[in-house]
């Protein structure tokens, strides 16, 4: 559906990968997102996707009813079930989760972080960029540096057998740009 008139027929949807898939999962979504956003942003709040990833953030008792009535739409509208268990909800560090009275996070949804040498570490992943307590960022980065690491060795160990001068092409010319990428969107 896009502004009330339907655009065509829900089933098993595209294959995984299909170029026009995302595109067609945003103009299927757009109508209930911009409702959404409406009503947190009446409270201060928004909501926010980029394809398939989206976050939302307000008031918890308007908050959690907007996103009810989200996944509703979604499903009554395009046939889209949104699962609970892949909604995260973030708490930040020294901040108690305190529902107001009558409002329950829907059955599913989980706080997002990870522990960390015993300790819980509020977090998630905002379009790759790590967002959170800065033991769970640092954690996160560390993990990046040492896949990018990673495949640096694997790169040596294969192209330097052949040319030392490869192997320094290769890596400034890929991974190099993946660490670059990844500094740009967390400094």
């Amino acid at each position: 559906w896009s502004n009330g008139e339907k655009v065509g027929e829900g089933a098993e949807g595209l294959a995984q990968g299909d170029p026009l898939s995302t595109a067609l999962f945003c103009v299927a979504i757009q109508d209930a997102l911009v409702r959404l956003d409406e009503a947190l942003a009446a409270v201060g709040g928004l909501a926010r996707c980029g394809a398939d990833d989206g976050f939302a953030t307000g008031p918890l008792e308007v908050l959690f009813p907007a996103f009810v009535a989200f996944k509703v739409e979604l499903q009554e509208s395009c046939g889209l079930s949104l699962q609970w268990s892949k909604v995260g909800l973030y708490v930040p560090e020294g901040v108690e989760l305190v529902l107001p009275e009558g409002v329950s996070a829907p059955s599913g949804v989980k706080r997002v972080g990870e522990w960390l040498e015993g300790k819980w570490e509020p977090g998630f992943k905002l379009w790759v960029v790590p967002v959170g307590s800065s033991a769970f960022v640092k954690s996160v980065l560390a993990a990046r540096v040492e896949e990018v690491r990673q495949e640096a060795d694997l790169v040596a160990e294969v192209v330097v057998l052949v040319s030392k001068h490869a192997a320094w092409n290769l890596l400034q010319f890929s991974i190099i740009a993946k660490m670059d990428h990844w500094l740009k969107l967390c400094y």
